[in-house]
C-alpha cells in the first residue's frame, strides 16, 4: 500500500509509466496540489487534487484548474493494457 499523497509530491500515471520516468517530457507527471474533502458530505472521504506539470491543455479545454480523485482510487493497483501496479508512481528526486 502506497503512503498518503502530500502537497508537493510528483507522480506518474500509469497510462505514461516508463523504466525511468525522471527523464520523460515534465507533461507526463502531476504535481499533488492537496487533499479535499466534499464540504456537503456528512462522510469525510478525501479527494487528492492534482495537476499536470506542464501540459494544461486538456484543462484549459475543459475550462477547469485541477484533477480530482478519490483517495482510495489514486492508491488503488490496476490491472489494463499489459500493465499490473500502482495507479499514480510516486516519483523520488535524485540525490
Amino acid at each position: 500500500m502506497q503512503l498518503k499523497p502530500q502537497t508537493g509530491d510528483i507522480y506518474y500515471h500509469f497510462k505514461h509509466f516508463t523504466e525511468n520516468p525522471q527523464n520523460e517530457a515534465d507533461f507526463m507527471v502531476y504535481e499533488i496540489v492537496g487533499i479535499a474533502g466534499n464540504a456537503t458530505d456528512n462522510q469525510y472521504n478525501p479527494l487528492v487534487i492534482y495537476k499536470p506539470i506542464k501540459d494544461t491543455s486538456y484543462l484549459e479545454k475543459k475550462k477547469i484548474d485541477f484533477y480530482s480523485r478519490p483517495l482510495e482510487e489514486f492508491l488503488e493497483s490496476v490491472s489494463r493494457d499489459n500493465y499490473e501496479g500502482p495507479r499514480f508512481c510516486k516519483i523520488t528526486p535524485k540525490g
